[in-house]
This record gives C-alpha cells, structure tokens and sequence, in this order.
C-alpha cells in the first residue's frame, strides 16, 4: 500500500531523505549500532551518536523543511566527520550528490570506513518528464536554469561506478517511483535489514 501512495504521489527529494533517513537510523538501533545524523545544509543537526529512537527524531526535525537558496557542504562534512572516527564505521550519504566535491569526498571515506550511497534523483534531471521546455531553480543555489523535459540536463552515470571502485555501496532511487521494495532489496543484500530485525 505504501509503495502505491508514493506512486500516485510522487515526494520531493527531501521528503524521500528523511524517510530513508528515519527508516535507516531505526534499523540501526534495533540491532543496537548507535546513530548520529549529520546535516549538511546550513542547519545543523542533534550529531552525536545515540541508540535512543527520540534522539533520532529530534536530529531529523530541522531537516524537515524546505529553505530556499540553502547551500549544502556535504564534502567537507565527510571530511570533518573522518577524524571523529575513531573505529571503521558505517557511513550512510543520502543525498542528490549535486555539489560537485561529493563524490569524490564519499570515494576517499570509502578507503577507511564502509560507505553506503544513496542517491536521490528527480525525472526531470534525467529527462524523463515528457514535456516541453520548463523553468527550474536549483534549490541550494536558487540558479534559475531553462530545461528541455526529454533531455538530461545532468550527468550521472559514472557516479555509481565511481563509488563502487573505491569500495562504497551505491543505490540510485527516482522520486516518481516506489522506492520501498528497491531500498530494502539493497539493505538485505547488504545484510543490513537482517541484522536489523528482532
């Protein structure tokens, strides 16, 4: 039922990163792995590890909301969150990875910790809208742009392949499809969702 509602209405990019983020973070806890959300936008999130499911709920309510033109920095936040570590850790990104720096910030985390990549993808980046020309703004920047809906107006197809050579997990979701049955397939294959359960 749930994957049918997400169908017939399709959420935003931001809607679907706190959802997965939620869903991830209570699988952490049920197989007793504390959990810190790290947000890397301008607003900054609860980041300290925990194992209580309340503590996850405050950390994910900043993210909540939509802020125009707000930039992300989601490169240096890897970058700073590495000497944290004390341990080889579980690092979970989720995000649409526009910030040019991302990519190559999650392949060097790949080196010392296990990453896992999730990447958010609206159809009309993919040109898939079947439509004419549309106005678009980038939302963490507020650059208008002018987009042809057959045609993709960015490129992402090296970006999987660029994760899993350096040794990281890569999962892209589109925002107009059920993602319930994909994501979980991933986390099961992972090994993840079966840890988690009991």
């Amino acid at each position: 039922a749930c994957s049918v509602e997400w169908k017939r209405h399709p959420s935003s990019k931001l809607d679907l990163a706190v959802w997965i983020t939620a869903a991830v973070g209570l699988i952490a806890i049920r197989r007793l792995s504390p959990v810190a959300v790290v947000g890397v936008g301008e607003r900054r999130t609860r980041a300290q590890l925990s194992m209580a499911a309340d503590d996850l709920w405050r950390s994910l309510d900043p993210l909540r909301t939509t802020r125009e033109g707000e930039r992300t920095d989601l490169a240096n936040q890897i970058a700073s969150l590495e000497p944290r570590l004390a341990r080889r850790s579980l690092i979970v990104v989720i995000s649409d990875l526009h910030e040019q720096e991302a990519v190559g910030a999650i392949c060097r985390a790949a080196q010392r910790h296990d990453t896992v990549t999730i990447h958010l993808k609206d159809p009309a980046e993919s040109g898939c809208l079947r439509a004419g020309f549309f106005r678009g703004a980038e939302a963490e920047t507020g650059a208008a742009f002018l987009g042809l809906g057959r045609s993709a107006w960015r490129e992402d197809a090296g970006i999987g392949r660029a994760i899993a050579s350096a040794g990281g997990s890569y999962l892209g979701l589109r925002t107009d499809r059920p993602f319930i049955t994909p994501l979980r397939q991933f986390l099961a294959s992972r090994d993840v969702a079966a840890r988690g359960r009991g």
